[in-house]
């Protein structure tokens, strides 16, 4: 990493891309997380994505980023801003850690599983290829960074106990 490299921590619902020298972070849960390098000009890209799709009690308006199909759709758009070709970025998948979300009494199917579906169906349709994916692990977090100067990506996985 250069020491010039900014540091950012990329929270539920929220997504970056970078064309300077910086470090992409994240944690995740049943969430997922989209990771874009271009290895020619070290633009870096990141989305952390919640749900596969708006639920009725939530508006699109108030949490876009939380769902895939906005977050991969920014990605998408900070690409072509760069009049670089989504087919040109090495691409990676991570996350979906917890197969089952509760919201009150309510059981919701397969989150983490349909989180990833829809990922890798909405990167296919942009041209996206997928150079890397490591979802549906058993653990209970995962830890994902890239620095954009290397292309380096480092995933961590760990324990709510402190072990990882």
């Amino acid at each position: 990493m250069d020491d010039n490299s900014l540091w950012f921590f990329i929270k539920p619902g929220e997504a970056m891309f970078y064309e300077d020298a910086c470090i992409l972070q994240t944690t995740l849960g049943s969430c997922v997380s989209v990771v874009l390098w271009h290895s020619k000009y070290n633009y870096a890209g990141m989305c952390h994505y919640v749900m596969p799709e708006l639920t009725k009690q939530l508006s699109e308006k108030d949490c876009k980023l939380r769902y895939a199909k906005h977050a991969v759709a920014y990605l998408y758009d900070e690409v072509v801003k760069t009049r670089t070709r989504p087919g040109d970025y090495w691409v990676g998948l991570y996350g979906a850690i917890r197969s089952q979300v509760s919201q009150g009494n309510v059981l919701y199917g397969n989150v983490a599983k349909r989180n990833v579906d829809i990922g890798k169906k909405l990167l296919k349709e942009y041209g996206f290829g997928l150079d890397d994916e490591q979802t549906q692990i058993a653990c209970d977090y995962q830890k994902v960074s890239i620095d954009s100067q290397t292309g380096d990506v480092t995933v961590k996985f760990g324990k709510k106990d402190g072990d990882s």
